[in-house]
């Protein structure tokens, strides 16, 4: 589709972070567009990359309103209709999300490059799910896998990697919040696309936060709210509380012994229009 960036895999085996965190967003918005709420399988935020859920009804939702007064027959009716409009509804969203799946798995290989198709091919799955089609959420998961680590057949040298890129990851200097954390969501979303472990919400969080306090750019907001007994157990807490946090950070500057990472863009111009959305 002319209207959705194509996924280009690069001869080195890792696709800068900018580029996959771009696509993936560019494809959820589509997703959610015109097949709905399956489109977070492309959230890479720590409440993202699962289908939607379509749990069976509980009893409670089976309860109809007050029916004191009504006759017996009429308020059996009236039960009867209710679970009929409950079962209907929770059938409605199943049968809508299975109908979805290929079609979804379909737009997804549409906007990978050959090279990257093959690359998928060399880790050894993509085959198994191209016979089914009907599982985007695990294609989107090893897209991640193959564009952000190596793409090796080998599974400990792809949890090497990505562990790497975990700990080598930095604010770059003039880097916004949201795109950070973006990058950051995008290399712990990868690590555990190859079965690297990332630790609970609140070991992110802490690592997250490390982070920012290293790169220079929000050292003194870190400290001061760590200080003050800020609640900062979810990477959503620590970005919402960065951004609510008056002094304007200095500038960023590199850890020593590291690089930032190659391949952020430029446009900073909804930043603050994502920051108020999360």
């Amino acid at each position: 589709m002319a209207e959705l960036p194509l996924l280009k895999y690069t001869a080195r085996g890792s696709t800068p972070a900018y580029t996959v965190v771009a696509w993936f967003k560019e494809l959820g918005n589509y997703v959610r567009l015109h097949f709905g709420e399956v489109g977070r399988i492309f959230d890479l935020s720590e409440h993202g990359m699962e289908y939607p859920t379509a749990n069976p009804p509980s009893a409670e939702a089976f309860a109809a309103a007050e029916l004191s007064g009504l006759p017996q027959d009429v308020a059996a009716l009236v039960k009867a209709e209710n679970v009929r409009i409950v079962m209907q509804s929770y059938h409605k969203k199943v049968r809508e999300l299975e109908e979805a799946k290929p079609k979804v798995f379909a737009v997804i290989v549409g906007q990978l490059s050959e090279a990257s198709v093959d690359a998928l091919k060399r880790m050894g799955s993509f085959d198994e799910l191209a016979a089914s089609a009907n599982d985007p959420l695990e294609l989107a998961k090893q897209v991640l896998a193959v564009h952000m680590t190596l793409g090796s057949d080998s599974a400990v040298q792809n949890q090497l990697y990505a562990a790497e890129m975990f700990h080598k990851l930095a604010m770059e200097p003039g880097e916004s919040l949201v795109h950070f954390r973006a990058r950051f969501d995008a290399t712990v979303r990868a690590m555990d696309a190859v079965g690297e472990h990332t630790g609970d919400a609140k070991r992110l969080a802490a690592d997250f936060a490390r982070k920012l306090e290293i790169s220079g750019a929000h050292r003194n907001t870190i400290v001061h709210l760590q200080n003050t007994g800020a609640v900062l157990d979810t990477v959503n807490e620590i970005v919402r509380a960065v951004s609510n946090y008056k002094v304007v950070p200095v500038g960023a500057v590199p850890r020593v012994g590291t690089t930032f990472v190659a391949g952020r863009e430029e446009d900073e111009s909804n930043d603050e229009d994502e920051l108020s959305r999360e």
